[in-house]
């Protein structure tokens, strides 16, 4: 596994999300960590990893907070290719997207247009790193996902290396 690769997964695994649980689950000890007994109806804050699972084994469902829809991310899209700059998001789409294709039976349009999105904001990240030698203004740091600023960051440093070594001079 790559660098970069750990750390998104990292910043993955580190969310905490909500999950409505929908059958009892007796308490769970993880490691050095014991977490509390739940009855059906409750609402859990867990570790991304802990609350996909629990969506994949139908013991629990996204909340109507992290809810996100087809429509939702079609919308996000629309906005994000009628405008040139780009736009902001909820700082957890991605999170949100991946509980939310976990829950369903047929995922593969939700995940068409989220990747849709991802690419026509990567294009807009990209372009802006390019012009800018490898460094973001505030005001586009500012509206990136965590997932984002990972990535950005990342490529930020190659672009200016890149640019370094091709138009620089020693």
């Amino acid at each position: 596994m790559s660098s970069f690769e750990s750390m998104i997964r990292a910043l993955v695994d580190s969310q905490m999300v909500k999950v409505a649980l929908v059958k009892d689950m007796p308490p769970l000890n993880i490691g050095p960590v014991k977490l509390g007994q739940w009855g059906s109806g409750d609402i859990a804050t867990l570790p991304f990893p802990m609350a996909i699972t629990l969506i994949r084994s139908g013991a629990a469902q996204v909340t109507q907070q992290d809810s996100l829809t087809i429509d939702d991310v079609r919308r996000a899209l629309w906005i994000e290719t009628k405008e040139q700059a780009l736009q902001q998001v909820d700082k957890g789409i991605y999170i949100k997207a991946k509980l939310n294709m976990a829950s369903q039976q047929d995922p593969k349009q939700l995940q068409q247009a989220v990747r849709e999105l991802a690419v026509a904001r990567l294009r807009k990240i990209l372009y802006a790193l390019a012009l800018s030698g490898g460094v973001l203004t505030n005001d586009i740091t500012d509206r990136l996902t965590p997932e984002e600023a990972v990535l950005a960051g990342e490529l930020g440093r190659l672009i200016s290396t890149w640019l370094e070594w091709v138009v620089g001079y020693e």
